[in-house]
């Protein structure tokens, strides 16, 4: 008997030897977290392999394009778009589904047959929300459901900074609204957050010397030091002072950018402080890239700029916007930017192989259907990403949620149970582009009904 009892203690010994065999699994008390394997803190991110210096000539032929342009038309693709979620089935904030009188009033408040009847350059006085429709009603998919519900309002579209150029089209019918378009999207934003300005105004500012705000929520002061206005990292604005100021009171003598902008107030001189701001192009250096990051690090996830925060491709477009690199606004759209090299076939090893061998450091982007990431060079021997993410795909259907801008590796969840390899960001990267900052033209990357980023692969897929 006792001779029993040791072969199956040494059985059970052998089979538990044979499980430590390779990484141990394990699927956390709360599974729909998904803990950070790095200290989230930009002193963490290596250093870029060198300076980079980029014109930003290719940045601003993009960025004022819409100034210059002939008068719009309605592109083959549906302008309106965003006026068709009553054919879908969608929830307002509560729960509630959505009844077709709604979708009517919208649509009506539209105003179509008035498109493109102003025509005329406008720009943003105030940091302001682009919507899918006229409306600052939510469109939410089935709360019930993993990736649906908030921040996923289907109806965000983006979020754009003070001194944005904009040509605005027409006005809705109450006039709170006006249809615009930046540098990518069409899109409605609130009446009062534009002023509409003259060709040559726009001519003049097109052709402005320009600073960047790289912290974001930057505080930009009046002439008197009171506070204007926070900037969103990526604003970029007229200068035409540097140097010593006395902004008065407790902020006293500081060196600063100064200039004159168009705000909510009026016309107003401005003043930012020189530790948050630099000539634009910024050098694309360690101290610069840092300090972008830090302000960036922990900031949770809003799908279309919800809530004034930002997706994967907001947070790319607007933290390469400080270096004069120029993206669209989806993430499908930015992987067609610079030197493309399709991933697809690779093996999860040959993929981080080929991404350590060739990607450079804040230049390159790694795109999976849905999310695009920001390549940051080699964390403790493995490439590593910034990025703002919502999750990764469980077993059962749910999310493990990052839900915020984060530095992780491409392998982060490979130690949870309940993620399956083919879940990983290693394994649905398709490809990888390295920028430049002097690409010239792209394809119209106006949204379809399955962009910005794709929300539909977006919430299928992690």
């Amino acid at each position: 008997m006792k001779r029993l009892v040791s072969l199956i203690f040494a059985a059970l010994i052998l089979v538990g030897c044979g499980e430590t065999v390779g990484p141990r699994k394990f699927i956390p008390e709360n599974p729909a977290i998904l803990d950070l394997e790095y200290a989230q803190n930009s002193e963490r991110l290596p250093a870029p392999a060198s300076v980079q210096n980029i014109s930003g000539k290719a940045f601003k032929s993009r960025y004022f394009k819409i100034w210059f342009d002939d008068a719009p038309i309605k592109a083959e693709i549906d302008t309106f778009w965003g006026l068709n979620y009553a054919k879908g089935r969608h929830f307002d904030a509560a729960g509630r589904i959505y009844d077709d009188a709604v979708y009517q009033s919208i649509r009506a408040n539209a105003n179509e047959e008035a498109f493109g009847l102003i025509s005329a350059p406008a720009i943003t006085v105030k940091n302001a929300l682009l919507r899918n429709i006229p409306s600052d009603l939510p469109i939410f998919g089935d709360p019930s459901e993993p990736g649906e519900g908030a921040p996923f309002d289907y109806a965000a579209n983006s979020a754009v900074s003070v001194g944005y150029p904009l040509l605005l089209s027409h006005y809705s019918r109450d006039g709170a609204w006006a249809f615009v378009r930046n540098d990518g999207v069409w899109s409605w934003i609130r009446s009062d957050a534009i002023k509409r300005i003259s060709p040559q105004q726009a001519d003049i500012y097109a052709n402005s010397k320009f600073i960047t705000i790289l912290r974001d929520g930057a505080a930009v002061y009046d002439e008197n030091g009171a506070e204007l206005f926070r900037a969103r990292t990526g604003t970029i604005l007229p200068y035409d002072f540097s140097g010593e100021r006395d902004l008065g009171g407790m902020l006293g003598v500081r060196s600063v950018f100064g200039g004159e902008i168009l705000t909510q107030f009026g016309s107003r001189r401005y003043f930012v402080s020189a530790e948050d701001a630099r000539l634009w192009p910024a050098p694309l250096d360690e101290q610069n890239s840092k300090i972008v990051a830090a302000s960036l690090l922990g900031q949770k996830y809003g799908w279309g700029g919800y809530k004034f925060l930002r997706d994967c491709s907001l947070m790319t477009k607007d933290f390469l916007a400080n270096f004069g690199l120029w993206l669209p606004r989806n993430s499908k759209a930015q992987s067609g930017r610079g030197e493309r090299f399709s991933l697809a076939g690779m093996s999860a090893d040959e993929k981080l192989s080929f991404i350590g061998e060739n990607g450079v450091a804040y230049k390159t982007l790694l795109y999976m259907p849905g999310h695009v990431m920001l390549y940051v060079g080699q964390v403790d021997g493995k490439p590593a990403v910034l990025h703002d993410i919502w999750g990764l795909r469980t077993m059962d259907g749910g999310r493990a949620v990052i839900g915020r801008t984060a530095i992780t590796s491409l392998t982060i969840g490979s130690d949870r149970a309940d993620i399956a390899e083919d879940r990983l960001l290693i394994s649905r990267i398709s490809a990888m582009s390295v920028l430049s900052g002097e690409e010239d033209g792209v394809l119209d990357d106006r949204f379809t009904p399955e962009d910005p980023s794709s929300l539909s692969a977006y919430a299928s897929g992690n």
